[in-house]
């Protein structure tokens, strides 16, 4: 169970981050542009933009979820 809750939200970031890069990109490069000179700048900084968005969520989702688990089962047991 805590190997699901640091692996999966991790492994989330190898699929939204393509999504959000296009986003920003749409938002931030108005106009007429094509899809692959879209799809040329998400490829560009899809690696390196997955690996920081993994460190920022490794500590909020993968240690906060399994610590609160764990704290919240030991909690529970001494309530009954």
């Amino acid at each position: 169970m805590n190997t699901a809750q640091f692996l999966t939200p991790a492994a989330m970031q190898i699929f939204s981050t393509p999504l959000h890069l296009l986003g920003l990109d749409l938002y931030n490069r108005q106009g007429k542009l094509g899809f692959s000179e879209r799809a040329a700048q998400v490829t560009k900084n899809w690696a390196s933009s997955s690996f920081a968005r993994m460190g920022r969520i490794i500590p909020a989702f993968g240690v906060g979820g399994a610590v609160n688990s764990n704290m919240r089962g030991s909690l529970m047991k001494g309530l009954e």
